[in-house]
């Protein structure tokens, strides 16, 4: 830590002219009192700092223990965190950043840790949690253990949202899910599964029996690719075919299979097409390789099991073959100015159509919420409207986050809504600003 502090610390110093004085990383505060690079980043601001320096020491219980401070389902994130943290990490100005979250899961995975169940007595106020999925989760289990009753209410048979039936098993156990999830049981939040908001039960009914709700519906309705014959029988979208694939539901293997998108569900998709036995497997992205959201590990193990990229292209129209789609017709791309996302904007290329033969195709090219249970007062723009910093919906006592509210994140980035809706909930009750 002293050596590369000091490098750090001459490079600022050389660029202002200033003397150098060596510095080293306290363990408690790091430098000028903020907080690491790492951890600022981290959207639950997990002390990375500390739980590699035990991991180093070999001390793999007490780096759990500081892991689990803040994430008490540190075996699923170990697994699938995009590891924002990473591309903050200070060791990448020397050499390249440490692998943070693969630490994460080894202290996960080898690191023994007793949970504490206790619950704090004394507080009547009621919740309810509508979606199990990793905001749900996490907002369930910190208003539980600041002594709330909580109760969940997921469609699903199962807890885990997109986690259980979105995410591959072989990339997330459901074992290791349900494993993780169960600490909510454990704790004595109530769950009520097959149980949808809007059709089994009304969200009006359940604002007259709680004394808050917090919305963390997620955003499981994919989007249509929005070309020419883009209903046709053999296309999908990304969300309902892994929802099918993960839920054992039978899925027709053909020759060819073309993915539209360049993010994790597209990567997910192509993935499990090889394992479902599909011969030719091609992804289809309308940038270029460094603009993919996807995580990179994952679009390199995808190129290992032979899945072609075939990138700066993108749909133009489904061709078909009576109302069977047998191919996809594409566009050649070039990038262009920067969008509103930074990345450069792709601009087709005049006569530079071609077709892909495709038994299936399958569009991974964003999701978003089904809202139809809500007021349109707490609707914006097709998300739920609620504060940036509170969660707050324009209802009073109604809390909303994650991806219904963002559009589709990450996992990460739900849970810390999940934990900002529990903070927020929690000073509701109190009075308090």
């Amino acid at each position: 830590s002293r050596r590369l502090c000091n490098i750090i610390d001459a490079r600022e110093k050389k660029k202002t002219g200033e003397k150098t004085v060596p510095y080293v990383v306290d363990k408690e505060k790091c430098v000028a009192g903020t907080a690491p690079a790492c951890q600022a980043t981290c959207p639950l601001h997990l002390d990375i700092r500390g739980y590699v320096a035990k991991l180093k020491e070999g001390k793999f219980d007490e780096a759990l223990a500081i892991i689990k401070d803040r994430l008490p389902f540190p075996k699923i994130i170990g697994r699938i965190c995009t590891a924002p943290c990473e591309g903050k990490c200070e060791r990448s100005n020397v050499e390249e950043a440490i692998s943070i979250n693969a630490l994460k899961r080894a202290a996960a995975e080898f690191g023994a840790y007793t949970d504490d169940l206790s619950i704090p007595a004394g507080k009547s106020q009621k919740v309810a949690v509508i979606g199990g999925g990793p905001a749900g989760m996490m907002a369930a289990y910190d208003l539980r253990k600041d002594g709330y009753q909580v109760t969940i209410f997921e469609a699903l048979n199962t807890l885990g949202g997109m986690m259980a039936v979105g995410i591959p098993e072989f990339r997330l156990p459901k074992a290791v899910l349900n494993a993780e999830a169960d600490i909510l049981k454990k704790l004595g939040v109530e769950i009520k599964f097959n149980t949808r908001i809007g059709k089994d039960i009304q969200l009006t009914d359940i604002q007259k029996s709680y004394d808050a709700v917090f919305l963390a519906v997620g955003a499981h309705k994919g989007r249509k690719l929005g070309v020419a014959g883009d209903t046709a029988d053999g296309v999908i979208d990304g969300t309902e075919f892994l929802f099918k694939v993960n839920t054992g539901e039978k899925v027709a293997v053909g020759s060819s299979v073309v993915v539209v998108g360049g993010g994790n569900v597209a990567i997910d998709c192509a993935r499990t097409c090889v394992r479902l036995g599909f011969n030719d497997v091609s992804i289809v992205y309308r940038r270029s390789r460094a603009e993919m959201p996807a995580i990179p590990m994952e679009i390199h193990e995808a190129e290992e099991e032979g899945v072609k990229l075939v990138l700066l292209s993108g749909p133009s129209k489904v061709v078909t073959s009576g109302s069977k789609a047998t191919g996809l017709e594409c566009v050649k791309m070039q990038l262009g100015e920067p969008d509103a996302s930074g990345r450069r904007r792709p601009e087709p290329m005049a006569g530079s159509d071609y077709v892909i033969d495709a038994d299936l195709i399958i569009a991974a090219v964003g999701e978003e919420p089904e809202l139809g249970f809500l007021d349109d007062k707490a609707v914006n723009s097709g998300r739920i409207s609620a504060d940036p910093i509170t969660l707050a919906t324009p209802v009073k006592g109604l809390f909303a986050g994650g991806d219904a509210v963002t559009g589709a994140a990450t996992v990460v980035q739900a849970m810390a809504a999940g934990r900002k809706a529990a903070k927020s909930i929690d000073l509701f009750f109190k009075g308090e600003p």
